[in-house]
């Protein structure tokens, strides 16, 4: 369990600084309720984003699995569910909020506007690629 926690806290390590790099702002890490946790809660051009990171191994892309196929219905709404509490402590309106699936992948960081656009984040460590899911 503990060198699962490392791995995980390794990617969203990855998934912020590329973030960051987007002009995101990292607002909280690991936000806990009782349905669970939220990797990273960011805020960007006045709105909200939740963000869920998945690892995927190029061999699993390779076979066209991608990390969004990684986060089930029931996952997607206990996040809804912390989402919700965290708007309600914080008094955010949910509809500046928006859940999405980052996907690190271990070998470039890719992040997808709305446009299409790429841009590429490298590590010390190694070259991941993310990719950005909507979910809501």
């Amino acid at each position: 369990m503990i060198k699962t926690r490392k791995i995980g806290a390794k990617y969203e390590y990855y998934a912020e600084m590329f973030l960051v790099k987007q002009d995101f702002v990292v607002l909280y890490k690991n936000f806990y309720t009782r349905y669970g946790e939220i990797d990273l809660i960011c805020e960007k051009n006045g709105e909200i984003y939740f963000f869920e990171v998945k690892s995927v191994s190029c061999k699993t892309l390779c076979a066209g699995i991608t990390g969004l196929e990684h986060v089930t219905r029931e996952k997607i709404s206990r996040l809804t569910s912390s989402i919700n509490i965290f708007c309600r402590e914080h008094s955010v309106s949910n509809s500046f909020c928006h859940l999405q699936i980052i996907e690190v992948i271990n070998c470039i960081c890719k992040y997808y506007s709305h446009g299409g656009a790429e841009c590429f984040l490298k590590t010390n460590e190694t070259k991941c690629v993310c990719n950005i899911y909507n979910c809501l």
